[in-house]
C-alpha cells in the first residue's frame, strides 16, 4: 500500500526518553511478574525451583548475553519480514528458513523446561528465556521489516533528549513510560485490566496467530502514522503518535504476561505437550 510522504516538522511529545533494548528492562520485569501472579500454583512452583530467587528481574538476562556468552540467540529475538515483497502475512516456514527467530526459540525453551531429562543448569536458563522471548513476541516491531531491521535504522527525535531514538527503541522503552509503566503499582493496574473473557480468550499456544497481530501492528500503528503517512528517519515524536500507541502497548504487555502465565502453568502441571504448538 502506498502512503504519502510525511512533512518532518511536528509538535514533540512531552516524554522523557531513556535507554531501551528490547522491552525496556522494567517491561520484561512487569510481564514475568504479572504472569507469576496469573498462572497456577504449579506454574509459580516451577518458577520458584528454577528461577533461582531472582524472577522476576532474571527475565532481563537474555538481553545482556546475546551479545556475549550466548551470542547463538541473538536471531532468536525477532523475525524479519521483506517489505520490498509487500507480503501482509508472517510464514514461519519462509521468514525463519535462514535462521531460528522467536517462534522456534519459545518452543524450544518450553521444551527444554517441560522435559524430565533436561539438566537442571539448562532448565534454569530456559525459564529465564522463556520468559523473555514470550514478551518479545508482543513487541510490534519485533516483526517487524527486514529492510529497517524492525526499525532500528530508522531514527526520530524525541523531546527531553539530545539524540536520536531508532523508531524501535521508542516501541521498546519510550512509549511504555508514557503509557505509565514504570510507575509504582503499575502490576496491579495491569492485572487488573484484564477482564477474565480476555484472560480466557488470550491463553493460547497459537503463537502464529500472535506474530501476525504483531506485525498487522508494526504495519499499521509503528511504521503508519494516523495520517497514512510513511514513518521515516529524520520526523519527531507526536503526542499524536505515542497517544495512539499507548494502548496498543497496554493490550500486548497484557496478552503476554497472560500467555506466559498459560505456558508456566501447562508445564508445570506436566500438561505441555510440544506438538501443540503450531510449527
Amino acid at each position: 500500500m502506498f502512503r504519502g510522504v510525511c512533512v518532518l516538522a511536528f509538535i514533540t511529545a512531552a516524554v522523557m526518553p531513556h535507554e531501551a533494548q528490547g522491552w525496556s528492562k522494567s517491561v520484561h520485569s512487569l510481564i514475568c511478574s504479572a504472569a507469576y501472579e496469573l498462572t497456577s500454583d504449579q506454574g509459580r512452583a516451577l518458577v520458584d525451583r528454577y528461577s533461582e530467587g531472582k524472577w522476576p528481574s532474571s527475565c532481563q538476562w537474555v538481553d545482556e548475553v546475546r551479545y556475549g556468552s550466548h551470542k547463538e540467540t541473538y536471531e532468536y529475538h525477532f523475525i524479519n519480514v521483506p517489505r520490498s515483497s509487500n507480503r501482509q502475512d508472517v510464514s514461519i516456514a519462509r521468514d525463519c528458513a535462514a535462521h531460528d527467530c522467536v517462534h522456534q526459540a519459545v518452543k524450544r525453551y518450553a521444551t527444554y523446561l517441560g522435559a524430565a531429562s533436561t539438566r537442571e543448569s539448562t532448565k534454569q536458563e530456559a525459564l529465564k528465556f522463556l520468559g523473555h522471548f514470550i514478551g518479545d513476541l508482543y513487541q510490534p516491531l519485533y516483526v517487524g521489516y527486514l529492510e529497517d531491521l524492525g526499525g532500528n535504522t530508522i531514527k526520530w527525535s524525541v523531546s527531553g533528549s539530545k539524540k536520536k531514538y531508532t523508531l524501535h527503541a521508542i516501541w521498546d522503552g519510550v512509549i511504555p513510560q508514557a503509557a505509565g509503566f514504570e510507575k509504582l503499582g503499575v502490576k496491579k493496574a495491569l492485572l487488573k485490566s484484564i477482564s477474565p473473557k480476555q484472560e480466557k480468550q488470550w491463553r493460547s499456544l497459537d503463537f502464529e496467530a500472535a506474530i501476525q497481530v504483531s506485525y498487522d501492528l508494526a504495519r499499521s500503528h509503528a511504521y503508519t502514522l494516523s495520517d497514512n503517512c510513511e514513518a521515516a528517519s529524520g520526523m519527531s515524536l507526536t503526542k499524536a503518535y505515542t497517544k495512539r500507541a499507548m494502548p496498543i502497548v497496554r493490550t500486548q504487555i497484557g496478552k503476554a504476561a497472560v500467555r506466559l502465565a498459560y505456558l508456566l502453568q501447562l508445564i508445570g502441571s506436566g500438561r505441555f505437550d510440544p506438538t501443540d504448538v503450531n510449527s
